[in-house]
């Protein structure tokens, strides 16, 4: 005797590839949205780094550092503001020859995750990267 249970194969079909579809969908988003970012702080701190190397002053340098990063940031789509922390070995960056070290970061929020009081979910991640370059020497004649 066959039971007379009947189902439907859509509906259920339809319910797990939705608990399984999305959750795969916001990992995918969320991993490319931080590699993007990943990609732009790199690039700011690498190009900001030698801007603050050659400038004549340090407004200059952190003029050129912003503008870097506003342009960079906008060609790969990112709308947060980052920060930047400029350092020097030893202290004078315009030293000849010293190291000039630019870190810069933003803080990405993740897809499709809810910030929902009470929970503990992580929705932002820290995005940072570090670019050293060393202060030019004199140009002999």
């Amino acid at each position: 005797m066959t039971s007379p249970e009947r189902g439907s194969a859509s509906l259920e079909f339809t319910v797990i590839a939705l608990g399984v579809l999305i959750p795969i969908l916001a990992v995918t988003v969320s991993i490319s949205t931080i590699q993007r970012a990943q990609f732009a702080v790199t690039e700011i701190a690498r190009q900001g780094v030698r801007a603050v190397a050659l400038a004549p002053t340090a407004a200059a340098g952190n003029r050129a550092v912003r503008r870097i990063a506003r342009l960079t940031l906008a060609d790969f789509g990112i709308r947060q503001s980052p920060r930047f922390e400029v350092t020097c070995v030893p202290v004078q960056c315009r030293e000849q020859g010293s190291l000039i070290r630019l870190t810069t970061s933003v803080t990405i929020p993740l897809a499709m995750v809810p910030a929902l009081p009470g929970l503990d979910l992580v929705t932002r991640i820290p995005v940072t990267a570090t670019a050293t370059h060393r202060a030019p020497l004199p140009v002999l004649p």
